[in-house]
């Protein structure tokens, strides 16, 4: 876990073990972190672009499926949606957050998800999470002192990107690391010790070859730290370290607190409920990214413990929404890589409708289009129980069944399942119409053994919006 830094590396310095943090930078910058898609180049060349509109920024964002799910995940957060008005679009959401929260987010997000890809070291779950925590606790802070919150989350979010990339690339050293890390008094000294560097000057060295941002490069420049917004993130930081390794009666969680309500100017009472409700939605917004919210809550023997496992060839158990959320990702960044490789309407659709019931761990997925008449739907693609069955199947349109509900609605529908289904009596289905150009042409339909949850409705509704750019995309 991050630990609140005295840093004494300032900005620019080269001393004992640059060649060390030298050699790791080149190995980071050579091993494609961050990856920098054509998506992110995109998104900043029109945020920046005066004459570009909300919808120019929504065209290139909606092309990264796996992104902007991401971001709607985020714009919908406690965190930047207070009004807690539903968010569904990316178009919303950049009404919502404005353009360069949306362009720092981005980035984030291309950094953060480069990271957990691949073989990663146990702590990096806790890493990511801990940043989590402390960019909501930052982000609240700089607002109570009218700073720009969106700006302090991004930074306070990469802080200790050095941290993170480490974790997620290191091979022995992070085992000999680890190990030290145990028995030491301070982390930084077992960091020197071990790699002849601290992660916080790697941190340095990346924000910078990375372009993160001003604030994330001067987070590490110790004469910064009086800043408003500087402060705020180490405040944020800090904060976020005490409550997670001790809890939130802990002498150093209270002091905290009623050192920064004194410096803040806020009712101490007051500030404690914003940072219980930033605790909160930190640990949504880290499930959302596939990382096991119980990772804020844990200490560092149970961290120790989950390495002895892992040493040992114990599987870990993962968090069952966690799992799910992942392959939904997947599912999601398949299907924008396939429009960007031109595969063909059938491939994508087969694509979506198998992710979808994999993803949500459902009985049966399909996509039901409606013929020229527009009297019957038909099953075009379809994955799980009775698939081939499925396949042509078509059922006429009643008048206000939920099937034609569906095809005049452009909301998430919830119904019971079909008469004939095994699960009937305990599951429910979700139904929602497709449009192109205004006008209903299909509807995709899932069933589940088990009444729906709102995340998995939403889930559901970000596979429905990839449809029409599908049908209207692919050849």
């Amino acid at each position: 876990m991050t630990t609140n830094v005295n840093q004494n590396q300032v900005l620019g310095s080269r001393g004992p073990g640059s060649l060390e943090l030298e050699t790791w930078r080149a190995r980071l910058n050579a091993s494609g972190i961050p990856a920098f898609a054509q998506t992110v180049r995109e998104v900043a060349s029109v945020a920046t672009d005066r004459g570009s509109s909300a919808a120019d920024l929504s065209d290139v964002v909606c092309r990264d499926a796996a992104m902007a799910a991401r971001l709607i995940h985020i714009a919908n957060s406690s965190m930047f949606n207070v009004q807690r008005q539903a968010i569904d679009t990316i178009s919303t959401a950049i009404v919502r957050i404005g353009f360069d929260a949306v362009r720092d987010l981005a980035l984030s997000i291309s950094v953060i998800d480069e990271m957990l890809s691949g073989k990663a070291h146990v702590r990096l779950g806790a890493t990511m999470a801990h940043a989590f925590h402390a960019a909501a606790q930052a982000k609240a802070l700089a607002e109570l002192q009218e700073e720009k919150g969106d700006e302090v989350f991004v930074a306070a979010l990469l802080r200790d990107v050095g941290t993170m990339a480490f974790w997620s690339r290191c091979e022995e050293e992070g085992e000999t690391l680890a190990q030290r890390l145990k028995v030491a008094a301070h982390e930084r000294d077992a960091e020197i010790e071990v790699l002849g560097f601290s992660l916080d000057a790697l941190s340095n060295e990346l924000a910078r070859d990375w372009d993160l941002g001003e604030l994330s490069v001067r987070c590490h420049d110790e004469s910064a730290r009086d800043r408003p917004a500087v402060s705020c993130i180490h405040s944020g930081h800090a904060i976020a370290t005490a409550i997670e390794l001790g809890g939130w009666d802990s002498p150093d969680a209270q002091g905290l607190i009623h050192d920064l309500s004194v410096s803040h100017r806020v009712d101490r009472g007051e500030l404690e409920t914003i940072l219980r409700e930033n605790f909160e939605a930190a640990r949504a917004l880290t499930e959302k990214f596939g990382i096991a919210p119980e990772a804020l809550t844990q200490s560092k023997e149970s961290i120790e413990q989950m390495e002895v496992m892992k040493s040992n060839g114990t599987e870990v158990a993962a968090v069952p929404w966690e799992s799910l959320q992942l392959r939904q990702l997947g599912t999601l960044d398949a299907i924008a890589q396939g429009l960007e490789n031109e595969e063909t309407r059938d491939e994508l659709m087969s694509t979506l409708v198998s992710g979808l019931l994999d993803g949500l761990s459902a009985e049966r997925c399909y996509f039901m289009l409606l013929n020229a008449e527009r009297t019957r739907l038909i099953v075009k693609y379809a994955s799980g129980s009775e698939a081939e069955a499925l396949n042509g199947f078509a059922r006429s349109v009643a008048e206000e069944d939920v099937f034609d509900q569906a095809l005049g609605s452009k909301k998430v529908l919830v119904a019971a399942p079909t008469e004939n289904s095994p699960w009937h009596g305990g599951g429910e289905t979700l139904l929602a119409g497709i449009h192109i150009g205004g006008k209903a042409i299909g509807v995709l339909y899932v069933e589940l053994s088990h009444p729906v949850e709102e995340r998995q409705r939403g889930t559901f509704r970000q596979f429905s919006q990839q449809i029409s750019l599908i049908l209207t995309q692919a050849r």
